[in-house]
């Protein structure tokens, strides 16, 4: 029996040695895992941080590039408001100062082929303004005509 002890012994002995070696190998993978675990969680906050940055600058970008579209937008307003206004001034200044009269070859009023020839003016197919109703020195819409004023055709200018 004495054999049989022995071998019983040793093999006591080389399990108790796999299962200290398989404990401290189990460990090692926890220790591994548990570095590798602390690991991503730094490089995580890392990126986070990064991502929260690059987040804050695509919105500032968007702010600017806003604010850039509201101010190109009031200029554009702007200056269609001068434009306008400059209209308005050369539609004023033309129907209120005198405007030398074409002669009546040159608009074709003796023919009947001119643009004064269908009763109006011609202002009113040379300015918008005139066509909504505004007032037109020297037979306009409202004034009969060229024939009615007894002048030639008058253009205003554009």
């Amino acid at each position: 029996m004495r054999r049989w002890d022995q071998a019983a012994g040793k093999r006591v002995a080389e399990l108790t040695r796999a299962r200290a070696t398989d404990e401290w190998r189990y460990e090692e993978r926890i220790a591994e895992a548990e570095s590798d675990l602390e690991e991503s969680r730094e490089l995580r906050a890392k990126l986070e941080n990064k991502l929260r940055a690059k987040r804050a600058e695509l919105a500032a970008l968007r702010n600017e590039h806003a604010a850039l579209l509201r101010r190109y937008a009031n200029a554009e307003t702007e200056r269609a408001s001068a434009l306008e206004g400059q209209r308005l001034l050369a539609i004023e200044t033309s129907s209120t100062a005198p405007v030398p009269a074409l002669r009546a070859s040159e608009t074709g009023a003796g023919t009947g082929t001119g643009a004064g020839s269908g009763g109006g003016s011609g202002a009113a197919d040379l300015v918008p303004a005139v066509r909504a109703g505004a007032p037109v020195r020297a037979g306009g819409p409202a004034g009969g005509g060229a024939a009615a004023s007894g002048t030639s055709d008058v253009r205003l200018p554009v």
